[in-house]
């Protein structure tokens, strides 16, 4: 539209559709039903009109029949009829009303003129933060987060959805999974018998990786993201602890099995150099973004959102929680917070998101150190707000004569959807990598040391 013809003196709003709406409701009183949730009183730019839908509203939800005589009376007892119009605008209203059975589309007409105006009001408050002695630092995420928490009320289908809807939706995914027969429902990471305990990636899950430092709960984050963005699916990393040429270093190592270190000093052979070509030919395809400078979450959801519109996003990567900048009176509350507002994140863009967090030093104060759920750091909530939790740990960091020695644990200690258990990766930490453990390395340890029975994680990538 050219902005010569737009009136700014007037905000966004449909006189029209707002009269449509209330004579539609008027005339067929059931036909609330279809705008129930959708639109209210608040979100009616003309005064007469807001408060003629809240007397409706009001009488309907009361059981009570709502047209022009019953709403004239509420009016009546409010003192409001005279200030709508009197009895004369609410005939009017009811007799030039178009049909009550498209009561639905003109109720998306006025809360989409609703939330136009919201924005203006919050584009407002930004601009005028602007011009105050606020920080930069300070005013951007606010001003991000401003737009998200509007984007997340923003939408229709907020509210309640019928069994008989969810019913078809059901059925529609038990034929579509019985066709891929028996197929996980998410994106793969890359380890099959990973993919079949938690079902794949699935988007709105919030994941939590966590261990003690050197558990390889890092790699194990990047060689999913790796997969992910070698099966075509956009990736968004958020890694605050290394830096941008750290992160590719370690992407290389493990895509192209160079040994980092050589990687670091320049130091390659012959052979590395062709796996170094090809690695690169690899990284200029992979829809993966790296990002050290996003520190809160409104900042990583902001740039995710930017990110599933330029490269079909579909995992977030976040390395590590403790480091998020966040509100809280104390570390706990603080923590509690940002575990809330990625599973948020999760939900509202409909992405998988991993999340790194440390473990508290309990589990090395123990005989056997292998993690347990109580010893996720600092708060309870994130082990409340994750969907999957998998404890990363190296028997052979704590003895390197162990039995297990090369292998990794990943402890499926939370699955909500699904069967909780222990998997073995083998770990090549020269590579920034897992591989498949052999099977017979595994039962070897197992029958070395009393411990219980533990299946395999079988790699289903080339990418590992």
């Amino acid at each position: 539209m050219d902005a010569d013809l737009i009136d700014f003196a007037l905000p966004p709003h449909s006189s029209e559709s707002e009269q449509a709406l209330i004579g539609g409701l008027l005339l067929n009183n059931h036909a609330h039903e279809q705008i129930a949730g959708l639109v209210a009183e608040a979100d009616f730019y003309d005064g007469a009109h807001r408060a003629v839908f809240a007397a409706i509203q009001s009488l309907i939800g009361g059981n009570r029949p709502a047209d022009i005589v019953t709403v004239a009376e509420r009016l009546i007892s409010t003192g409001q009829l005279d200030a709508v119009g009197g009895l004369g605008y609410l005939a009017s209203l009811a007799q030039h009303a178009p049909s009550s059975a498209n009561v639905r589309a003109y109720a998306s007409i006025v809360r989409d003129k609703a939330i136009r105006r919201q924005m203006i009001a919050r584009a407002e408050e930004i601009r005028a933060s602007a011009y105050t002695g606020d920080t930069v630092a300070e005013i951007l995420p606010l001003a991000q987060q401003s737009m998200l928490d509007l984007q997340a009320d923003a939408g229709p289908g907020d509210g309640p959805v019928m069994m008989r809807d969810l019913a078809r939706q059901l059925v529609e995914d038990i034929d579509a999974r019985a066709a891929s027969n028996g197929a996980i429902a998410g994106v793969s990471t890359g380890f099959a018998d990973l993919d079949q305990r938690i079902d794949g990636l699935i988007p709105g899950n919030l994941i939590v990786i966590a261990g003690r430092p050197s558990m390889g709960k890092t790699t194990l984050a990047q060689n999913i993201g790796e997969n992910v963005a070698l099966a075509g699916h956009g990736v968004y990393l958020v890694s605050l602890e290394m830096g941008d040429l750290q992160t590719a270093r370690k992407t290389v190592a493990s895509i192209g099995g160079i040994d980092s270190k050589r990687l670091k000093r320049g130091d390659l052979q012959d052979e590395d150099w062709q796996r170094l070509t090809l690695a690169a030919s690899k990284l200029a395809d992979m829809p993966l973004a790296f990002d050290r400078r996003a520190r809160r979450v409104a900042q990583i959801a902001a740039r995710a959102r930017r990110l599933k519109k330029q490269i079909g996003l579909k995992l977030v990567i976040v390395d590590y929680l403790q480091l998020l900048d966040g509100e809280g009176e104390n570390q706990n509350i603080r923590i509690a917070t940002l575990s809330r507002e990625l599973k948020k994140l999760a939900v509202d863009l409909d992405v998988t998101v991993i999340v790194l967090s440390q473990l508290s030093r309990e589990c090395e104060k123990r005989p056997n150190k292998r993690p347990m759920l109580s010893d996720l750091r600092d708060s309870g909530a994130i082990e409340q707000d994750a969907d999957v939790v998998v404890l990363m740990y190296r028997d052979d960091y704590y003895d390197p004569a162990s039995a297990y020695r090369g292998l990794a644990e990943a402890n499926v200690a939370k699955n909500r959807d699904g069967e909780v258990g222990t998997e073995y990766l083998a770990f090549q930490g020269a590579l920034s990598r897992f591989k498949p453990a052999d099977q017979g390395a595994v039962y070897a340890a197992m029958n070395a040391q009393d411990a219980p029975p533990k299946r395999v994680i079988r790699n289903g990538s080339d990418g590992l």
